[in-house]
């Protein structure tokens, strides 16, 4: 996602009924990005919807499977195309709210999102959970933590994850019970260290 070669990023999104990600949560994801990709443009498609998959779980295998029937864009020329993809059920994990599958492709478990959010105070916003999974994912294509974007300092713990409890790298930023017992409800967004790999790789 740092890779000089690409001057404009195309972000595709596709999702089952009933599970459209909010303009809020893309609002938030195009200023995410613009923040801190080096891109000169970041243009964000309406999001499609596909048909369901008829599942009541997705393992990663079923999810490469729907994008490879379903996407429709590709990098090209000086274009980076990534791909996003909201589902109608859970993960075959417990608790996961997104997958970074490819090297441009993330997945999001909408059934588990719309599960873990509500009305604010009692719950957060969907579009707050939403907005908080895609910037994670986003990171990891990202290649933070440690995962293609070199570490200026150590920061690392749990995998490709931040230590910093309120950096949306940390671990628990794509797990459901993150969102039911401590979030505040406020969309995080990478903590100094991250920030400081990502202007680093900039400049690389």
């Amino acid at each position: 996602m740092q890779d000089g070669t690409y001057s404009r990023l195309l972000v595709e999104i596709q999702y089952m009924p009933g599970y459209r990600p909010s303009d809020s949560t893309l609002d938030q994801l195009r200023d995410f990005l613009a923040s801190h990709l080096d891109k000169a443009q970041i243009i964000m498609l309406e999001p499609q919807e596909i048909p369901s998959g008829n599942r009541e779980q997705y393992s990663a295998g079923d999810i490469r499977n729907i994008e490879q029937s379903h996407r429709k864009h590709y990098s090209e020329g000086s274009t980076l195309a990534s791909y996003n993809l909201f589902v109608d059920a859970d993960h075959t994990s417990d608790n996961v709210l997104g997958i970074a599958y490819y090297n441009t492709s993330n997945a999001y478990f909408g059934k588990r999102i719309h599960d873990v959010s509500g009305t604010p105070p009692l719950n957060p916003s969907r579009a707050s959970v939403e907005a908080t999974v895609m910037r994670h994912e986003y990171g990891h294509l990202m290649g933070l933590v440690n995962n293609g974007t070199v570490m200026q300092e150590n920061h690392q713990e749990n995998g490709p994850h931040c230590t910093d409890e309120s950096c949306v790298m940390y671990f628990a930023m794509n797990r459901s019970n993150f969102f039911a017992n401590i979030f505040d409800g406020s969309t995080p967004d990478l903590c100094s260290h991250c920030k400081t790999d990502v202007q680093a790789a900039k400049e690389d």
